[in-house]
């Protein structure tokens, strides 16, 4: 073997050690690269969603002042029980305005037409005083209420009555986001 040929094979073997590197690090940034645009996308989810949620309403109920918390007015008291109808006012706590609310009224199980109520912008009470039938869970009353905020999104407010005996009614509200097949 002359010494072009050691020269040649010398160069061919740097070549092909370079090729490597270039493909090692051709690798490695496109793997950094693909982690940077999947990091742009979350956080262009989360601006969405923290935009939404700055104008997410929050639908909660207020009772009349005759059937105040304690639930004197109802008979609660006494025997622990949770009324199959609560009158009141609907209230958004939220910070944007429900639109499309609406509710079932379900009377000795049988679930009657849709109720539909005004919309409510954020801090506001519903004019007219509500009927809401309370559906039973065990000794849980349960309060449902669907809306809709500026978006379309569908929501459902999902408020759990505890009687405690002598002590009145205790509320869990729950704001569950729902699929729009699950719309009333």
């Amino acid at each position: 073997m002359m010494i072009t040929d050691w020269i040649q094979a010398i160069s061919m073997l740097i070549l092909v050690v370079v090729t490597g590197i270039y493909a090692w690090r051709t690798h490695v940034i496109s793997k950094a690269t693909r982690e940077q645009a999947d990091a742009s996308v979350k956080m262009a989810e989360e601006m969405r969603d923290t935009r939404y949620a700055a104008l997410r309403p929050i639908i909660d109920f207020r009772w009349r002042d005759s059937e105040s918390r304690s639930g004197g007015a109802l008979g609660i008291g006494a025997r622990g029980e949770v009324p199959s109808e609560l009158h009141g006012h609907l209230y958004n706590i939220g910070v944007g305005p429900a639109i499309d609310l609406c509710s079932f009224r379900k009377v000795n199980q049988v679930i009657h037409p849709r109720c539909d109520f005004e919309a409510l912008k954020a801090g506001e009470l519903s004019r007219e005083p509500v009927e809401l039938s309370v559906h039973q869970e065990g000794n849980i009353g349960i309060l449902e209420i669907y809306y809709r905020d500026v978006y379309r999104h569908p929501f459902k407010s999902r408020i759990e009555i505890h009687p405690i005996k002598d002590e009145g009614l205790r509320t869990k509200l729950q704001v569950i986001p729902v699929k729009e097949d699950e719309m009333p």
